[in-house]
Protein backbone atom coordinates (compact mmCIF):
# COMPACT_ATOMS: atom_id res chain seq x y z
CA UNK A 1 0.00 0.00 0.00
CA UNK A 2 1.00 3.98 -1.01
CA UNK A 3 2.21 5.82 1.44
CA UNK A 4 -0.49 8.35 0.35
CA UNK A 5 -3.30 5.79 0.87
CA UNK A 6 -1.81 4.84 4.00
CA UNK A 7 -2.18 8.97 5.17
CA UNK A 8 -6.01 8.80 4.14
CA UNK A 9 -6.86 5.64 5.88
CA UNK A 10 -5.46 7.14 9.07
CA UNK A 11 -7.25 10.45 8.39
CA UNK A 12 -10.57 8.65 7.56
CA UNK A 13 -10.04 7.00 10.97
CA UNK A 14 -9.31 9.79 13.19
CA UNK A 15 -12.56 11.59 11.37
CA UNK A 16 -14.54 8.36 12.29
CA UNK A 17 -13.34 8.51 15.74
CA UNK A 18 -13.79 12.38 16.41
CA UNK A 19 -17.05 12.01 14.97
CA UNK A 20 -18.22 9.08 17.48
CA UNK A 21 -16.62 11.13 20.04
CA UNK A 22 -18.70 13.97 19.43
CA UNK A 23 -22.18 12.33 18.86
CA UNK A 24 -21.56 11.01 22.16
CA UNK A 25 -21.12 14.10 23.99
CA UNK A 26 -24.27 15.68 22.13
CA UNK A 27 -26.18 12.03 23.52
CA UNK A 28 -24.91 12.76 26.69
CA UNK A 29 -26.30 16.33 27.21
CA UNK A 30 -28.77 17.51 29.58
CA UNK A 31 -31.72 18.72 27.62
CA UNK A 32 -34.52 21.38 29.21
CA UNK A 33 -37.52 22.21 26.86
CA UNK A 34 -39.02 24.97 27.14
CA UNK A 35 -42.44 23.26 26.02
CA UNK A 36 -42.01 21.13 29.45
CA UNK A 37 -41.82 24.19 31.46
CA UNK A 38 -44.82 25.91 33.10
CA UNK A 39 -45.83 28.52 30.41
CA UNK A 40 -48.93 29.79 32.45
CA UNK A 41 -45.76 31.73 33.57
CA UNK A 42 -45.18 33.56 30.04
CA UNK A 43 -46.63 36.69 29.02
CA UNK A 44 -48.34 36.04 25.76
CA UNK A 45 -50.13 38.97 23.73
CA UNK A 46 -53.01 37.04 22.59
CA UNK A 47 -54.03 33.98 24.05
CA UNK A 48 -52.16 31.30 26.09
CA UNK A 49 -48.51 29.93 25.30
CA UNK A 50 -48.92 26.58 24.23
CA UNK A 51 -46.86 23.68 24.19
CA UNK A 52 -45.74 21.80 21.15
CA UNK A 53 -48.16 23.75 18.88
CA UNK A 54 -48.79 27.27 17.88
CA UNK A 55 -50.56 30.11 19.93
CA UNK A 56 -53.39 29.29 17.61
CA UNK A 57 -53.52 25.69 18.84
CA UNK A 58 -52.07 24.14 15.21
CA UNK A 59 -48.88 22.53 14.30
CA UNK A 60 -45.64 24.16 14.25
CA UNK A 61 -44.62 25.63 11.54
CA UNK A 62 -42.19 28.12 10.17
CA UNK A 63 -41.95 28.77 6.09
CA UNK A 64 -43.27 24.98 5.49
CA UNK A 65 -41.16 23.40 8.09
CA UNK A 66 -42.76 21.51 10.69
CA UNK A 67 -41.21 21.20 14.00
CA UNK A 68 -42.40 18.41 16.79
CA UNK A 69 -41.28 20.12 19.83
CA UNK A 70 -40.92 23.89 20.59
CA UNK A 71 -43.55 26.96 21.89
CA UNK A 72 -46.04 29.12 20.17
CA UNK A 73 -46.50 32.35 21.49
CA UNK A 74 -48.34 35.96 20.53
CA UNK A 75 -46.50 39.03 20.66
CA UNK A 76 -46.02 41.37 22.14
CA UNK A 77 -44.94 38.22 24.52
CA UNK A 78 -42.03 37.94 27.07
CA UNK A 79 -40.53 34.65 28.39
CA UNK A 80 -37.91 34.78 31.55
CA UNK A 81 -36.33 31.63 32.13
CA UNK A 82 -34.27 31.59 35.55
CA UNK A 83 -30.73 29.30 35.80
CA UNK A 84 -29.49 29.21 38.86
CA UNK A 85 -26.69 26.77 37.79
CA UNK A 86 -25.37 29.35 35.41
CA UNK A 87 -24.14 26.90 32.56
CA UNK A 88 -24.89 25.56 29.12
CA UNK A 89 -26.57 27.09 25.83
CA UNK A 90 -30.10 28.02 24.53
CA UNK A 91 -31.33 27.17 21.23
CA UNK A 92 -33.92 27.16 19.38
CA UNK A 93 -34.93 28.27 15.63
CA UNK A 94 -37.44 31.23 15.68
CA UNK A 95 -39.67 32.67 13.10
CA UNK A 96 -43.27 33.66 12.27
CA UNK A 97 -45.71 30.63 12.58
CA UNK A 98 -47.51 29.72 8.89
CA UNK A 99 -51.38 29.58 10.57
CA UNK A 100 -52.31 32.79 9.97
CA UNK A 101 -52.95 34.94 6.80
CA UNK A 102 -50.82 37.85 7.28
CA UNK A 103 -48.42 37.92 9.92
CA UNK A 104 -45.57 40.18 11.14
CA UNK A 105 -43.50 42.17 11.41
CA UNK A 106 -42.37 40.63 14.43
CA UNK A 107 -39.05 40.83 16.40
CA UNK A 108 -37.18 38.36 18.72
CA UNK A 109 -35.11 39.26 21.61
CA UNK A 110 -32.79 37.72 23.51
CA UNK A 111 -31.60 39.66 27.11
CA UNK A 112 -28.91 37.51 29.51
CA UNK A 113 -29.04 39.17 33.07
CA UNK A 114 -30.39 42.15 31.35
CA UNK A 115 -27.52 42.14 27.79
CA UNK A 116 -29.10 41.88 24.49
CA UNK A 117 -27.33 39.29 23.24
CA UNK A 118 -28.95 38.04 20.44
CA UNK A 119 -32.02 39.68 18.40
CA UNK A 120 -34.04 38.53 14.89
CA UNK A 121 -34.41 41.56 13.49
CA UNK A 122 -37.45 42.33 11.60
CA UNK A 123 -39.41 38.75 10.66
CA UNK A 124 -42.49 38.05 9.06
CA UNK A 125 -44.69 34.99 7.25
CA UNK A 126 -43.02 32.86 4.57
CA UNK A 127 -39.53 34.02 5.96
CA UNK A 128 -36.76 31.17 6.61
CA UNK A 129 -36.22 30.21 10.71
CA UNK A 130 -33.46 32.14 12.15
CA UNK A 131 -31.27 29.73 14.43
CA UNK A 132 -30.51 31.36 18.03
CA UNK A 133 -27.58 29.85 20.35
CA UNK A 134 -27.25 31.78 23.44
CA UNK A 135 -23.77 31.06 25.75
CA UNK A 136 -25.23 30.86 29.49
CA UNK A 137 -21.82 30.44 30.96
CA UNK A 138 -21.86 32.52 34.12
CA UNK A 139 -25.84 33.88 33.20
CA UNK A 140 -28.17 33.46 35.57
CA UNK A 141 -31.70 34.87 33.86
CA UNK A 142 -32.63 34.81 29.98
CA UNK A 143 -34.98 37.26 29.01
CA UNK A 144 -36.90 36.61 25.80
CA UNK A 145 -38.96 39.29 24.20
CA UNK A 146 -41.15 38.94 20.83
CA UNK A 147 -42.03 43.12 20.17
CA UNK A 148 -44.77 43.38 17.66
CA UNK A 149 -44.87 45.49 14.76
CA UNK A 150 -47.16 48.00 13.46
CA UNK A 151 -50.04 45.63 13.20
CA UNK A 152 -51.22 43.66 15.79
CA UNK A 153 -53.21 40.62 14.48
CA UNK A 154 -51.71 37.56 13.54
CA UNK A 155 -47.86 38.17 15.43
CA UNK A 156 -47.97 34.63 16.20
CA UNK A 157 -43.81 33.49 17.31
CA UNK A 158 -43.17 30.26 17.40
CA UNK A 159 -40.03 29.50 18.92
CA UNK A 160 -39.45 25.54 17.75
CA UNK A 161 -36.68 23.10 19.60
CA UNK A 162 -36.40 25.85 22.09
CA UNK A 163 -34.21 24.35 24.92
CA UNK A 164 -31.12 24.67 26.88
CA UNK A 165 -28.53 22.13 26.84
CA UNK A 166 -26.02 21.29 29.60
CA UNK A 167 -22.88 19.37 29.13
CA UNK A 168 -23.12 16.17 31.23
CA UNK A 169 -20.33 17.50 33.51
CA UNK A 170 -22.63 20.38 34.60
CA UNK A 171 -24.87 18.26 36.79
CA UNK A 172 -26.75 20.58 39.17
CA UNK A 173 -25.30 20.06 42.78
CA UNK A 174 -28.54 20.71 44.71
CA UNK A 175 -30.51 18.73 42.06
CA UNK A 176 -34.22 20.10 40.72
CA UNK A 177 -33.69 23.30 42.54
CA UNK A 178 -30.55 24.46 40.07
CA UNK A 179 -32.32 23.22 37.09
CA UNK A 180 -33.81 25.52 34.39
CA UNK A 181 -37.35 26.37 34.94
CA UNK A 182 -39.74 29.07 34.03
CA UNK A 183 -40.44 32.37 36.07
CA UNK A 184 -43.35 34.69 36.08
CA UNK A 185 -42.29 37.40 33.65
CA UNK A 186 -44.17 40.40 35.65
CA UNK A 187 -47.32 42.10 35.40
CA UNK A 188 -47.18 43.86 31.31
CA UNK A 189 -50.42 45.08 30.97
CA UNK A 190 -51.82 45.26 27.18
CA UNK A 191 -55.43 46.66 25.65
CA UNK A 192 -57.28 45.56 23.18
CA UNK A 193 -54.91 46.65 20.28
CA UNK A 194 -52.30 44.94 22.13
CA UNK A 195 -50.67 48.02 22.82
CA UNK A 196 -48.77 47.90 26.73
CA UNK A 197 -50.21 49.89 29.05
CA UNK A 198 -47.68 51.91 31.08
CA UNK A 199 -48.33 52.06 34.87
CA UNK A 200 -48.58 55.56 35.08
CA UNK A 201 -51.34 55.69 32.56
CA UNK A 202 -54.45 55.49 35.05
CA UNK A 203 -57.43 55.89 33.22
CA UNK A 204 -56.05 52.99 31.16
CA UNK A 205 -55.04 50.40 34.36
CA UNK A 206 -58.57 51.49 35.11
CA UNK A 207 -59.94 49.99 32.65
CA UNK A 208 -57.73 46.75 32.41
CA UNK A 209 -58.85 46.51 35.79
CA UNK A 210 -62.34 46.27 35.26
CA UNK A 211 -61.74 43.95 31.57
CA UNK A 212 -60.17 41.36 33.91
CA UNK A 213 -63.01 41.38 36.50
CA UNK A 214 -65.36 41.27 34.06
CA UNK A 215 -63.72 38.54 32.55
CA UNK A 216 -62.75 36.79 35.87
CA UNK A 217 -66.89 36.69 36.26
CA UNK A 218 -66.96 34.76 32.89
CA UNK A 219 -67.50 30.88 32.58
CA UNK A 220 -66.31 30.36 29.25
CA UNK A 221 -62.41 30.56 28.45
CA UNK A 222 -61.34 33.42 27.03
Amino acid sequence: MKFSQIKFFLLLLAAISLGGHSAEVFAQNQIFWLDEMDLMLTECGWGTTQARKSVGKEPLTIAGKKYERGIGTHAPAEILILNPAKTGFFLAEVGVSDETGSSGPLEFKFFADGKLLWESGEMTKGMLPKPVRIDLAEKKMLQILIDKGDVYYGDHANLANARIEWPKEAEAKNGESETPRIIHAGTRRFDEEGNEISRMDENACEWYAVRELLRGGMSEEV
